[in-house]
């Protein structure tokens, strides 16, 4: 899946000069694909 290119640019920014707010960047973006996969694929709701 490909990354938007402002948030592609977000993640190279602070990827080179902020190593530890890429922790809040990375969670944001792991759930905001977890909730999409949980609409898109009903097997995945309950786990």
């Amino acid at each position: 899946m490909e990354l938007p290119p402002v948030l592609r640019g977000w993640m190279q920014y602070y990827g080179r000069y902020g190593r530890s707010e890429m922790h809040n960047l990375y969670r944001y973006v792991d759930e905001s694909l977890n909730r999409w996969a949980r609409r898109k694929y009903k097997r995945l709701k309950n786990g």
